[in-house]
């Protein structure tokens, strides 16, 4: 259960998620080699406050596991009685190991928002390549909707356009 301090309720909650491989050696339970980190590990998920950083869940998962895999309940939970217990709106903060549409079905079903960096996809890589190219333009974001192949449904995606020496990436 999420232990609240008492203090009245917040109007906006932010919870980031993320795992953090933790390196084990022998034949520890869980420990898995993981293709990505390079070495044997077991990956637990946590879930925290905002700029508090504390911590209002965890689960283990094995180390060959990605992050994702394992989230879709995990991450809908927590938000679940953040937004009982804390505030009204929750915000999801999580990295792009969690682009699953299953998770985002449920985040959304829960009213819940979330927002994360997406892994690199040919289509939408040319869906931007005209903001990328176009060093002359002031526009540091650019909203578009977007739907993955593996989604059921178009999303809201946010362009964040950095300026590089050489060009805009």
């Amino acid at each position: 259960m999420l232990a609240h301090n008492g203090s009245e309720r917040q109007s906006i909650a932010v919870v980031g998620v993320g795992a953090m491989p933790i390196d084990v050696h022998g034949d520890q339970f869980g420990g898995k080699f993981n293709g990505y980190c390079k070495r044997t590990v077991r990956l637990p998920l946590s879930a925290t406050c905002g700029l508090s950083e504390n911590v209002l869940g965890a689960q283990f998962l094995p180390g060959t596991r990605c992050e994702t895999t394992g989230s879709a309940d995990f991450i809908p939970s927590i938000a679940h009685a953040v937004k009982k217990q804390v505030a009204d709106c929750i915000l999801v903060r999580m990295n792009a190991g969690f682009n699953g549409n299953t998770l985002y079905t449920q985040l959304e079903a829960e009213q819940v928002h979330y927002f994360m960096r997406l892994h690199k996809d040919l289509n939408l890589e040319r869906m931007v390549a005209t903001y990328l190219r176009d060093d002359t333009s002031n526009r540091e974001y650019v909203e578009l909707e977007y739907q993955a192949d593996s989604w059921e449904c178009t999303r809201q995606v946010i362009l964040v356009v950095k300026p590089r020496p050489g060009g805009v990436q």
